[in-house]
């Protein structure tokens, strides 16, 4: 008993450091599975050796920097919407580096070579999808404060939703 009173009082590390404790507490399982899906596809793709000449990928001029901007976009914008606010430049360097890290890498492979086009829209991507998550994710805590998509009309949540 003398526990759970303990435990009731106890002060919440994640709100005194003003990290929304919405977004922190609940990503979803399937999102971070998903991001892991997509890092490892993206790290097996920019590693293949031979994979412009396999006929895998289409031929247009540009497409690739498209794909590279398409899929750090999407990267970084999913983990910063689901991203404590303090954490937010972190994810973005986080992608930031894997994508000049994995340029870097093609150096050392056989039929591949680093691009500073590719590195850019790498680089492009993260920012857009940086500022996008954050946008979003904004957005998303302004519809939940003012009970526009759950709680009552004074904001609040429904019991049993948050911590």
């Amino acid at each position: 008993m003398d526990q759970k009173i303990e435990q009731d009082t106890m002060i919440d590390p994640a709100r005194e450091a003003g990290i929304n404790p919405f977004v922190f507490s609940h990503i979803p399982k399937i999102v971070v599975v998903f991001l892991v899906v997509l890092t490892g596809v993206i790290a097996g793709l920019s590693l293949w050796p031979g994979l412009w000449h396999s006929g895998l990928v289409p031929e247009f001029h540009g497409i690739d920097k498209v794909a590279h901007f398409t899929a750090y976009g999407t990267l970084a914008g999913i983990t910063v919407f689901f991203a404590p606010r303090r954490s937010v430049w972190l994810m973005a360097v986080l992608w930031m580096g894997i994508g000049g890290g994995l340029e870097a890498v093609q150096y050392f492979l056989p039929d591949r070579w680093p691009s500073f086009g590719d590195l850019a829209a790498n680089l492009a991507g993260v920012a857009a999808g940086t500022l996008a998550g954050w946008l979003a994710s904004r957005f998303a805590e302004w519809l939940f404060r003012t009970g526009a998509v759950a709680g009552d009309a004074d904001g609040q949540e429904p019991s049993g939703t948050r911590p």
